[in-house]
């Protein structure tokens, strides 16, 4: 007998398959109800199976499918083995058997939408469960919210009840415990879905003695689960497997519904929503039949505007890269592994589309419970008794523990300064802290060591061992990156109140110290290269003005287009210059002559081929691609749209890993809603941080050779073909008296002499826009010319992303150093946290010229013999000379620390800074986001800038490129200063 996965039967040929009586493909649902995660695996696997029983008639070798719950998967399979007219050796074997305990569902309608409320009723039902004596299991798919769960168990129902964690990585005792078959002394476990399949819940309570007599558990158990909750969103099948898990049969689950008969907010005259209720109750379509029957009558549920999937072009980034890695026969072959896919999903969805809502209604539940010999009770539920509340914040919980964790240096530092490197941890909790609110943390020591992994225990609350375990893998990493004092020093830091060292820090001091940590590995991984040459075109784009708006900062870069024309061009020709790339390496890598011109002689001929076609084109034997080959990889890689959609999409992906990323986007209306924008944060420098990636010699065929001297070249000649162009018709200007030509001829040379390229295209198209001024004045046909020569900047995008492939590729194989640009990625040399504490060092603005700019923008005092300001009940009071009154002013500084304006009034202040920025600088916020810029709209709208932008402090609300000050101002001194004027 062998035990082997989905995977490892892939590696199997068919001769040893041969060898085997039997093949059990055990809870083989899962087929379908993992096919989104793991169709290639799971597509594979029946084909080779099915190709096995085609190709090998004579072999004894019976297959068994085998599942307590069947799913679609038994209407799938004998079809494709139709396909291969095997069909008949297909046969659908139901076993009934008579159990003496049969496991009860209870199917709830909860009558609330109220998370709150649910969620107490949830609790109640553990309770419930608890005080039958039955040990209890809540599917919760969301594992930050299990630490919370597990906090307000013990809180709400007592501090003494012992809950475990059960999830894909877990590890720890309760982890141990059911992957030996058991819940031991827990009471309650929180899991996810990785509990439904393959585990077996059967010696509780039994000593090692019993097992072998063959004695059976007599532990209870509860399974409780939410169908209101969107993290438990848990089928009926699915539900069926978990209570089965309980091989004793002594199980009773709760399943509570949503609330049925939901509002129909979109038609207010409805008392509820028709749709909600329908899926809810007996999803969209209901069958009072076995699940599975084969049904003439059933059909799939159409779908309206059903996306077409493009077939995937494969090997072709292997292909880009390098040409002579992947042969013709490994692309087919890729292929054919890809029909094989898309035909088992393509069944699947269809057959699922029948049951997709039904496996969630009541009406499922109660069909597919019937059909698993469940007793079923339906029934309806009050919220119960109101359980008390925790008054701490959870997540503030979880910050103390970090903190003291990282302030205090717990002693849990010395003894993992003692481990080889090659352990690996698992800190658990003693269970000497039983207050879930407590945040006391301490006490560690080594309880065992054992294959590699060492165990260490400590005081503290139990629901904090996530949490605590993910903060030293944090710190082993940066440990690794850095040295022992630093890592600590950085950690420390990332938690400090004060400091915000990324432009998006959360609450969370968990999230602030992983981001940083994932920010540590993307820079030493070659993953993300797609990415990383994007991202240095952005910023030779940026350095010369060509449509990319870069803000460099301590602790990060952002790189925003403010251009929505101009994101498309760039995109479009980095995506382009992909393409190209393929046809550059491919007609690099052809032999001229044809493959039997090379050959030495006759002999050698017919020996060469004797030779397997793969031994002779596959990789990496291949020196180089025959010419009778070429069209063939031409053909395949043709279709152009798809190959740039495919790489931009890439692209995107790999950009989201390596900064925050914010795509151009629009609202359904039409209007600009989001600029494009990549914030990228830095991190410390460290010699293991860069590195050489680890490549492959023949990983990489030169690309084509374009430098940086090369994009610079193409800017001037672009640049002096505008100016001669502009000078011809500058001296039209002056000859035929045009005063708006010449402003324009003017304005648009001052802006090359600027280098900048951009902002003139932006001139130009906002003048073609303007149809009374281009008509008015005669200058169409200069703007037509000028932005015939201005749209040609797409080819300085093309070369300049050609430049960085190239640059790049000399890093990684000629040079051996790390493609990464040190000024984007790192913070400068000599960095110290401490400067990021420094308050603002801007000037002290002069007096006089507040009084000065007062005078110009505001008529407030100045004219007035006697000042009356108005007492708190509203009536005008005449001050004296004598006294001193004071009044608030509003001032304003730009970058430069120059005083651009100062009114008394909040409401003119802000309707002109909205008007400068607008005209000028545009906003940029802390966070390192450029808000759209529309005039008299959004952030530019004086009353929307002084709601929700003066004077915040949260780095996605405050500006950062001015400065907004209130200023005190003595009444009868200003006074004064007016009358000295």
């Amino acid at each position: 007998m062998v035990n082997t996965t989905y995977n490892q039967i892939l590696n199997l040929t068919h001769t040893q398959l041969a060898t085997f009586d039997y093949i059990f493909i055990d809870e083989c649902h899962a087929l379908t109800s993992d096919l989104n995660f793991r169709s290639e695996t799971i597509a594979n696997l029946i084909f080779h199976l099915i190709e096995f029983i085609a190709q090998c008639p004579d072999a004894k070798t019976s297959i068994i499918f085998m599942s307590g719950t069947p799913n679609v998967e038994t209407l799938i399979i004998p079809k494709i083995m139709e396909e291969y007219s095997i069909g008949d050796l297909f046969h659908q074997i139901v076993v009934t058997k008579e159990y003496t305990e049969s496991p009860t569902i209870n199917l709830v309608h909860l009558d609330t939408i109220d998370n709150s409320k649910r969620y107490n009723v949830v609790m109640n039902q553990i309770k419930q469960y608890l005080k039958q004596g039955r040990k209890s299991l809540c599917i919760f798919n969301y594992k930050e919210k299990m630490d919370v769960l597990h906090r307000d168990i013990q809180a709400k129902l007592g501090k003494k009840i012992k809950v475990g964690l059960f999830y894909s990585g877990s590890t720890g005792a309760c982890t141990d415990n059911i992957l030996s078959s058991k819940f031991g002394d827990y009471d309650v476990v929180l899991t996810t879905n990785y509990f439904i399949n393959g585990i077996n819940i059967n010696k509780d309570g039994l000593a090692e003695d019993d097992i072998k007599a063959g004695k059976t558990s007599t532990q209870k158990y509860g399974v409780v689960i939410d169908l209101g909750n969107k993290y438990s969103h848990i089928s009926a099948i699915d539900t069926i497997q978990a209570t089965n898990r309980f091989r004793n049969r002594l199980c009773e689950t709760t399943v509570f519904f949503p609330k049925i008969f939901k509002p129909d907010e979109e038609r207010s005259n409805r008392k509820f929503h028709y749709g909600h209720t329908s899926k809810t109750l007996l999803g969209i379509n209901r069958y009072n039949f076995h699940l599975l029957s084969q049904s003439e009558n059933i059909a799939p549920n159409q779908i309206l505007d059903e996306e077409v999937v493009a077939k995937k072009i494969h090997g072709l980034d292997e292909f880009r890269k390098n040409p002579l890695s992947i042969s013709l026969n490994d692309i087919k072959a890729k292929s054919i592994k890809e029909q094989n896919e898309v035909k088992v999903k393509n069944m699947t969805n269809t057959e699922s589309r029948i049951y997709e809502d039904w496996f969630y209604s009541l009406d499922g539940y109660y069909y597919i419970s019937k059909d698993a010999g469940f007793n079923i009770d339906i029934k309806h539920t009050e919220l119960g008794e109101q359980l008390k509340e925790i008054s701490e914040d959870q997540l503030e919980l979880e910050n103390k523990i970090i903190k003291t964790l990282i302030e205090d240096e717990k002693n849990i530092y010395a003894i993992i300064s003692k481990l080889d490197k090659e352990y690996k941890i698992n800190i658990q909790a003693s269970n000497k802290v039983i207050e879930p609110t407590n945040t006391e943390v301490g006490n560690f020591s080594i309880v065992k060591v054992q294959n590699s992994i060492c165990k260490i225990e400590g005081d503290f609350h139990s629901s904090h061992e996530r949490a605590i375990n993910k903060l030293f893998r944090c710190y082993f990493k940066l440990k690794y990156y850095y040295d022992y004092d630093k890592a600590l020093e950085i950690i420390k830091n990332l938690i400090h109140s004060e400091i915000n060292f990324t432009p998006t820090k959360r609450k969370s001091y968990l999230k602030n110290i992983t981001s940083y940590v994932r920010a540590c590995n993307n820079i030493g991984k070659g993953k993300n290269l797609k990415a990383l040459n994007y991202t240095l075109g952005l910023d030779y784009l940026a350095e010369n003005n060509l449509g990319v708006f870069k803000v460099k900062k301590t602790t990060w870069t952002s790189y925003t287009i403010t251009n929505p024309k101009i994101v498309r061009n760039i995109k479009d020709m980095w995506a382009q210059q992909q393409f190209q790339q393929i046809k550059f390496n491919l007609n690099s890598s052809v032999q001229k002559n044809d493959w039997a011109a090379g050959l030495k002689s006759p002999k050698d001929n017919y020996k060469e081929k004797k030779i397997p076609f793969d031994n002779l084109y596959g990789s990496p034997k291949k020196t180089y691609i025959h010419k009778s080959e070429k069209d063939s990889y031409q053909k395949y890689f043709s279709n152009e749209a798809q190959i740039k959609s495919d790489d931009i999409e890439d692209l995107e992906n790999q950009l989201n890993q390596v900064s925050k990323y914010t795509p151009l986007s629009y609202t359904k209306n039409g209007k600009l809603k989001n600029l494009e924008s990549i914030i990228i944060p830095k991190i410390i420098e460290s010699p293991k941080l860069l590195l050489p990636l680890e490549i492959h010699e023949n990983e990489y065929s030169e690309p084509e050779q374009v430098s940086i001297k090369d994009v610079d070249l193409e800017v001037d000649m672009h640049i002096d073909r505008i100016n001669t162009k502009l000078t011809t018709h500058h001296k039209k200007s002056i000859k035929t008296n045009n005063p708006y030509l010449e402003l324009i001829c003017n304005y648009s040379m001052n802006k090359l002499k600027n280098r900048d390229l951009a902002g003139l295209l932006e001139y130009i198209d906002q003048l073609i826009d303007s149809p009374k001024l281009v008509t008015v004045f005669d200058v169409k046909p200069m703007l037509l010319i000028l932005k015939n020569e201005l749209d040609k900047i797409c080819q300085i995008f093309s070369i300049a992303f050609k430049a960085m492939e190239f640059k790049t590729y000399n890093n990684l194989m000629k040079h051996q150093v790390s493609p990464f640009k040190k000024e984007i990625f790192f913070c400068d040399e000599g960095f110290k946290f401490e400067s990021l504490l420094q308050k603002s060092t801007s000037r002290i603005v002069n007096k006089n010229d507040i009084y000065n700019t007062l005078i110009k923008n505001s008529k407030l005092f100045i004219k007035t013999k006697k000042i009356r300001p108005r007492s708190s009940s509203g009536n005008r009071q005449t001050v004296s000379s004598t006294s001193s009154y004071i009044k608030k002013c509003y001032i304003a500084l730009n970058e430069k620390n120059e005083l651009i304006c100062a009114d008394f009034s909040k409401s003119k202040f802000c309707a002109y800074i909205c008007k400068y920025a607008y005209k000028n600088a545009p906003f940029r916020l802390k966070n390192g986001v450029i808000p759209i810029k529309i005039e008299n709209r959004g952030m530019y709208n004086s009353s929307s800038f002084s709601k929700g932008y003066l004077f915040k402090e949260s780095t996605h609300k405050t500006v950062d490129n001015y400065t907004f000050k209130e200023y005190e101002v003595d009444i009868y001194d200003y006074v004064n200063y007016y009358k000295s004027l």
